[in-house]
């Protein structure tokens, strides 16, 4: 799958910024998650984007900071506003 622009550098920037900035581990993040640790660093280093419900528990966990949205490609947001 590619990855979308945006999701390659808002995103997983953004969720780098979280766990820093709140000292979680990438253990940690995949436990939350329901996946394994090489899968967080793949969201983090832009190589991969999390399914739909890991958006949602990466939502859920960050409190809003990273957001769903923020990984959705252009036709998936159109596609959302139906």
């Amino acid at each position: 799958m590619d990855t979308p622009q945006h999701a390659q550098t808002a995103a997983p920037l953004a969720l780098r910024a979280w766990m820093q900035a709140n000292s979680v581990s990438f253990p940690a993040l995949a436990t939350l998650s329901g996946v394994r640790r090489q899968t967080v660093y793949r969201w983090v280093d832009g190589s991969s984007r999390p399914g739909a419900l890991a958006r949602q528990v990466i939502e859920r966990v960050t409190g809003g900071h990273v957001p769903s949205s923020l990984w959705l490609t252009a036709d998936e947001m159109r596609r959302a506003k139906g």
